[in-house]
């Protein structure tokens, strides 16, 4: 990623191809760091603030079993532990830093959804139910105010639903006879992405948030769209 605000980025390498990445940021003048040095560790780029002012990096290095969330200054690269994991997979931060999502995996075919809160250190279990479902968190909102998560409980296909982090209720957001794969928000949050796995082939749905209106995509030769990302403007988007 670049940072937000200048021309610095990081990026992940591992050490003589042994698949324990680390993560480094490389400064204009081609100078290169290791912001997660150790051994035997892993590290994932996990996001930035909105503001650029942080960001957020996945790493084992207390308990190689377990990805823990640390925090780092976007000046001074200093760490500090946002999140101590014992055994959920690492889900989306809301954008204002009080929202940590995570799921709990009991089997491949049978998932929960949780949410953490970084104010008062509690987390919360939003997806109880009977049977074998899968639930996973996809994004929050730009306003902090919703959850966006997919899931197939009680029915053949996945859809997109998403949980009021106020009300504390949930709701079908996009449903159909197809898989919803993922959904994410452009960087004002005026567009709403959702990716579909259509009869084997990806297909892309962009909604303007505030109308409901679906974005029409020019016509194009036949294929898969994936991986849609807006400019900061909002103005225009590419994608493979």
């Amino acid at each position: 990623a670049y940072f937000p605000t200048d021309d610095r980025i990081l990026f992940t390498r591992d050490q003589g191809g042994n698949e324990l990445n680390h993560l480094y940021v490389r400064t204009p003048d081609g100078q290169e760091k290791d912001l997660t040095p150790g051994e035997k560790l892993k590290a994932i780029f996990a996001g930035f603030a909105p503001d650029g002012s942080v960001f957020y990096v996945q790493s084992n290095k207390r308990d190689q079993r377990f990805f823990d969330v640390y925090r780092y200054d976007a000046k001074t690269y200093e760490p500090a532990l946002f999140y101590q994991n014992d055994g959920y997979f690492i889900g989306p931060v809301s954008d204002v830093g009080k929202w940590l999502a995570l799921v709990k995996v009991m089997t491949t075919t049978n998932t929960d959804l949780y949410l953490w809160n970084t104010e008062t250190k509690a987390t919360k279990h939003l997806t109880a139910h009977t049977g074998d479902a899968q639930f996973s968190p996809s994004t929050f909102d730009r306003e902090s105010k919703n959850l966006y998560y997919t899931s197939n409980d009680g029915s053949e296909f996945t859809r997109l639903r998403r949980y009021d982090l106020a009300a504390g209720t949930h709701e079908d957001v996009e449903k159909s006879n197809w898989d919803v794969v993922d959904a994410s928000f452009s960087r004002t949050g005026k567009y709403r992405v959702i990716t579909a796995n259509e009869d084997g082939r990806f297909a892309v749905k962009v909604t303007e948030t505030a109308t409901g209106r679906r974005l029409e995509l020019p016509s194009l030769p036949s294929g898969g769209v994936t991986n849609v990302v807006f400019a900061k403007s909002d103005t225009q988007l590419a994608f493979y």
